[in-house]
């Protein structure tokens, strides 16, 4: 894939996530809203590798004006609003969607993608009771989170939906292919909630730490045996 489709693609992803593009006879406006560092900075990277100029609006907004830019991401996803409106009594849904290309990507390209989304969307939840442990990411648009599940699956990871929208991936094993395929964008925080102006990585590094599987006395002086065996043997008793 050329480099300028991928950066696109990330870019998408973003604002799929937290964002919006605006096409209008005026011209394209593209906005992000977050109000972490580190996302941003990765906003304006993009941008900037793609031949534009963000602007910092306030602390939380950063703007791009470009018609072109606009029609080139709309192109890819369809439209950005990811909320329902009401039109002639009925609820509707937009036809948001993430970009084609995503699902044919290399699995190391599919899991970017993913730490983005999880990133800006998602989060660790740390239970009383380990028992509720879990990774999530709310999803509320029925495109985008089928989308989501789908692209999980093709990294061999099993997520569940309950609620409006809350995509959670709970079960141990599955807990463990998250953090090693995925996980989180590095220094990002988590933003409400007990544990807000924690990285999130960290969360998840703790929620880890609360499933490791527990040695059985057997097994603890097995593994014994074999570590007194091989320092025997380094020292030639053996």
């Amino acid at each position: 894939m050329h480099t300028h489709k991928w950066k696109s693609i990330q870019l998408a992803t973003l604002l799929l996530a937290e964002g919006n593009v605006f096409l209008t006879a005026k011209g394209g406006t593209i906005k992000f809203t977050n109000t972490s560092k580190e996302l941003q900075k990765l906003f304006k990277k993009l941008v900037r590798e793609l031949g534009y100029q963000a602007h910092q609006k306030d602390s939380k907004n950063v703007v791009v004006y470009s018609t072109k830019l606009a029609k080139n991401l709309i192109e890819l996803c369809k439209d950005f609003r990811v909320k329902p409106y009401k039109t002639k009594g009925k609820i509707v849904h937009t036809k948001t969607q993430f970009p084609r290309e995503v699902f044919g990507l290399p699995e190391r390209k599919i899991t970017e993608i993913l730490r983005i989304f999880f990133t800006c969307e998602g989060g660790v939840v740390i239970g009383k009771d380990k028992r509720n442990d879990e990774v999530i990411v709310r999803v509320c648009h029925p495109i985008l989170q089928q989308q989501v599940l789908k692209l999980l699956k093709k990294l061999g990871i099993n997520a569940r939906t309950r609620g409006r929208g809350l995509i959670y991936i709970k079960k141990r094993d599955e807990i463990i292919k998250f953090s090693k395929k995925i996980g989180f964008i590095p220094r990002v925080k988590a933003v409400r909630g007990k544990n807000k102006g924690v990285e999130k990585n960290h969360l998840l590094n703790i929620l880890l730490s609360r499933h490791r599987p527990v040695q059985t006395a057997r097994q603890a002086n097995r593994a014994e045996l074999h570590r007194g065996l091989r320092r025997a043997s380094r020292v030639g008793v053996l």
